[in-house]
């Protein structure tokens, strides 16, 4: 009897252990995707440009993502529009913690009165960092939409 309660001690202590070696894997950047959507190319002076940018987690896996987007509506994704040759400047406030579960898509959307005749660039990006629970390891992401370039016209 004594042998039967230690050898079941002792499979209670392997499946134990079992549940604790399961290590964090950090995502790859390649598991979030970033798309845009801008409402036209060529604008006429006074009309409004609607700027709408998707960050999905297209992994099996749900995340915590610590960003410092704190000037946009998801704490996500940075939206910004410059004339062509001011330079790029993303204002980074705060962290923000923002959860995003597998195959989650978390949306933000600007629109923007285009008051001046020009050529503009609309850059997207989204940047974060995700944390080992067990060892506050972290990996920073950086996902970048292709330049957008919009004209508007008198």
């Amino acid at each position: 009897m004594k042998k039967i309660l230690i050898a079941l001690f002792m499979i209670l202590i392997t499946f134990s252990m079992a549940g604790c070696s399961n290590n964090f894997v950090f995502p790859e950047e390649s598991d979030f995707l970033l798309s845009t959507k801008v409402s036209s190319e060529t604008l006429l002076k006074g009309e409004e440009l609607k700027v709408v940018a998707i960050v999905k987690n297209s992994s099996n896996n749900g995340y915590t993502l610590n960003s410092s987007a704190t000037f946009s509506q998801s704490g996500l994704i940075h939206i910004n529009i410059y004339e062509i040759n001011e330079p790029e400047l993303v204002l980074v406030g705060a962290s923000r913690f923002v959860e995003i579960s597998a195959g989650q898509e978390i949306i933000e959307e600007r629109i923007h009165k285009m008051d001046k005749v020009g050529k503009f660039k609309v850059i997207i990006l989204s940047s974060f960092e995700i944390t080992d629970p067990k060892t506050n390891e972290q990996k920073k992401y950086l996902l970048r939409e292709d330049l957008v370039i919009i004209e508007v016209k008198e």
